[in-house]
């Protein structure tokens, strides 16, 4: 049972799932926590730590995240990595001061579409209902879902730049 406290449903059942993905909409980091999620900002520095970890360097430039990713510490991470700090920043007088810089009002058009990545994941690949029994089947389940979205994200990507280049080509 997870505590929400949203309205019309104070509380939820199954595992909370951590989603990290790109600006194309690749997911590059999750993680299905099997206890009761740790809050967002302090999910931040493992999917930080696991990114840095594959990614060259020079390939992760910014992140970007929602309020609950903000905090002293998140920007300290950022700092000593020489990352942009896209995430969305929690007092409002700080968040007023931020959009106006091009960049950041850039990485952070783009985060509302994190809701919608989640959406087809767990509708489209996922199954509804999931129907693996115990935290291990259903990590595996994800893993499996993961994948799969990855390989449709690539294919999708492959046919727009396929199409882009006949496009180029007849012009």
């Amino acid at each position: 049972m997870i505590v929400r406290g949203k309205a019309g449903a104070a509380v939820e059942f199954g595992n909370t799932l951590f989603l990290a993905e790109q600006r194309q909409g690749l997911v590059v980091d999750w993680h299905l926590y099997q206890e009761s999620a740790p809050a967002d900002s302090r999910q931040f520095p493992g999917s930080l730590k696991r990114l840095q970890s594959w990614l060259p360097a020079a390939v992760l430039e910014a992140v970007r995240g929602d309020r609950g990713f903000d905090s002293k510490a998140n920007r300290a991470h950022l700092a000593e990595a020489g990352l942009f700090n896209g995430l969305c920043p929690r007092g409002v007088a700080e968040l007023q001061r931020r959009r106006h810089g091009a960049r950041f009002g850039k990485i952070q058009r783009r985060r509302p579409q994190t809701e919608g990545r989640i959406g087809i994941l767990k509708n489209d690949f996922l199954g509804r209902p999931l129907r693996a029994k115990g935290y291990e089947h259903r990590a595996l389940g994800v893993s499996w879902s993961v994948l799969a979205h990855k390989l449709w994200v690539l294919a999708r990507m492959e046919r727009l730049a396929a199409s882009a280049e006949q496009q180029r080509e007849a012009a």
